[in-house]
């Protein structure tokens, strides 16, 4: 859970601004297993309003932390992201024909932080456009362009995000296109370690199989 004092809220990646809390949380409460749903019907007003007040509302966002533990909550937030997300970066990913695990989770982590297609086309414009012929220099070149543009981001809380494409482009410079464990990658929280096949054998990395 995420709240900041200029009014945003967000929950596993959804925020308030953009109506997905709303979506999320209305989802939530309409599943018999979830624990808390009585305790948010009073809010679903207020989310659907996108009002900035709950932000600052100590009671919800108790029940906000709260419903984060909830199974049934993170299962919904995990299906949410796998169909706003995951389905439009594995299309696109297949019509350009690309072939690299690699490349498949830069679009999907592009996708769910935001402005994949604004740098896309800055990176075309130099690189021309995205193909299984320049898989692997374009990103190059997407992922310089994006971190440069998260460091330099007039939005305060962007900079702080520019590790993410930091990451990435590391496994760039180890050649590790296929997310072969192990591997390490540094976070504002310390050092992550990736020593299991679970990236390899996710529905992202099937999803890349499926289109070679």
């Amino acid at each position: 859970v995420s709240a900041h004092a200029r009014g945003e809220l967000a929950l596993g990646g959804f925020s308030l601004s953009s109506g997905l809390l709303s979506e999320l949380i209305a989802e939530y409460v309409e599943s018999p297993q979830a624990r808390y749903a009585s305790e948010f019907a009073p809010y679903l007003s207020a989310l659907q309003q996108k009002d900035a007040e709950l932000a600052a509302n100590e009671s919800f966002l108790t029940l906000l932390r709260r419903s984060a533990e909830d199974p049934t909550m993170q299962n919904i937030i995990t299906q949410l992201h796998v169909r706003l997300y995951f389905g439009e970066s594995t299309q696109e990913a297949r019509s350009r024909g690309l072939r690299e695990p690699l490349s498949y989770l830069v679009m999907y982590d592009s996708n769910i932080h935001g402005g994949w297609a604004p740098l896309a086309r800055q990176v075309e414009a130099t690189n021309g456009p995205l193909s299984a012929s320049n898989e692997r220099e374009w990103m190059r070149a997407y992922l310089q362009a994006r971190r440069d543009w998260l460091r330099n981001h007039a939005n305060p809380l962007l900079p702080r995000t520019a590790y993410r494409s930091e990451a990435l482009l590391s496994l760039i410079e180890a050649s590790n296109w296929q997310l072969t464990p192990p591997f390490a990658f540094q976070t504002p929280r310390g050092r992550v370690v990736v020593e299991s096949d679970a990236l390899r054998s996710s529905a992202l990395v099937r999803a890349n199989t499926d289109a070679v």
